[in-house]
Order: C-alpha cells, then sequence, then structure tokens
C-alpha cells in the first residue's frame, strides 16, 4: 500500500494541515477527512485536486474559504488537497505539487454565512 502526502483545509479552525491518505479506499478516506458522502473535485492550474463537500453548502453551520486561482464561489466545510497523477486507469492519487506555503498565500477565509432557505 502506497501513502501520499496531502493537505486537510480547516475552514472553522482556519488551519491547513499536511495528512498521509492511501491508495486505498481513496473515496472513504475524503469523506472521513472531510465529513460528507460525496465530493466534487476541483482542479488546481499545476494539476492538483481540491476535493470538497459537494452538499457543503446546504449544510447549516458550514464555514467558508476562497481558493480563487481554481473557484469564484466560496468553498464550504473541510477540503482535501491531493496530487492527482492521470493515466489510463482513470485518476490516482500521487503526493501534491502544491507547498504548503503556496495553499496558505491562496487561501482567503471568510466570516460565517448565513444561508436563507
Amino acid at each position: 500500500m502506497a501513502t501520499f502526502k496531502a493537505f486537510l483545509i480547516d475552514p472553522k479552525g482556519r488551519t491547513v494541515s499536511a495528512i498521509l491518505l492511501s491508495d486505498e479506499s481513496q473515496l472513504e478516506q475524503f469523506y472521513k477527512h472531510i465529513g460528507c458522502h460525496d465530493v466534487d473535485a476541483l482542479t488546481f492550474p499545476n494539476g492538483d485536486t481540491a476535493w470538497i463537500d459537494d452538499e457543503g453548502p446546504f449544510v447549516g453551520g458550514q464555514d467558508y474559504f476562497l481558493l480563487p486561482d481554481i473557484h469564484h464561489d466560496p468553498i464550504a466545510g473541510k477540503c482535501v488537497v491531493t496530487g492527482t497523477v492521470w493515466d489510463n486507469k482513470g485518476d490516482n492519487l500521487a503526493d501534491c505539487k502544491t507547498t504548503v506555503a503556496e495553499l496558505v498565500a491562496s487561501i482567503t477565509w471568510m466570516d460565517h454565512i448565513a444561508i436563507a432557505a
């Protein structure tokens, strides 16, 4: 089993933490770290991927942040950033090309947003 360096963005704590992911049960690892049941992927210009909660904007009490280099809308809840390698079998995890310093510099933390029903 191979492991890969990734980052967890937590807007509630306004932190970016290094985490290790394995090449097994990738979706389940995203669900566990993000705290969700469905993910969406946003691609960085360097090929890295930000995995976000697809239903995050519809969950009350979320904290938000912006990654304006890859997405124009606020991102709700936690996010996992991985490296990605595309091959004839699809996409696979790899070490992040983005450094923690680059990631921290690209994040804009937001105050709590109230979503009207």
